[in-house]
């Protein structure tokens, strides 16, 4: 009897250990957001998270509208690295780079975003003249004379 088998294709079970149990549900995001962490990835459990952590929808890229679909799909955790240009910078005032001036023009307080990227462009800070200069630190519980000592 001739033994016809295809010339090179033998096959052959073998048996192999089961792999690991791994997790294979959760999802890695990479992309430009409104602001966040840069090149840290951020676990998220749900949507109103990825909101907290990197903003809104916006004209930054894909990453809010992919990370929206996969929790609208029943994804219950992901991973979002946030990237952003290397170029970019952290924004400040643009009138005063060096931070609000007092009156004689030297900055007393310095406001800049906390992430880089344009979304610290919007940062706004409103310093109103009509404050008062009082600051009360203490209030006496009675008037105290002029000449009295200390007992």
């Amino acid at each position: 009897m001739i033994d016809l088998r295809t010339p090179g294709v033998y096959i052959r079970e073998v048996e192999t250990q089961a792999p690991p149990g791994l997790r294979l549900d959760i999802t890695g995001f990479v992309g430009q957001a409104e602001r966040g962490p840069l090149d840290l990835p951020q676990p998220l459990p749900s949507w109103g998270q990825y909101l907290q952590v990197f903003g809104d929808f916006g004209g930054f890229g894909y990453l809010p509208y992919t990370v929206f679909a996969f929790f609208a799909n029943g994804g219950e955790r992901c991973y979002v690295v946030r990237v952003a240009p290397a170029g970019s910078a952290k924004a400040v005032l643009k009138e005063h780079p060096g931070g609000l001036p007092d009156q004689k023009g030297t900055p007393i307080i310095k406001v800049e975003a906390i992430n880089k990227g344009q979304w610290g462009n919007g940062i706004e800070v409103v310093a109103e003249a009509e404050s008062t200069d009082e600051l009360i630190l203490t209030e006496l519980e009675a008037a105290i004379p002029r000449d009295a000592s200390e007992a």
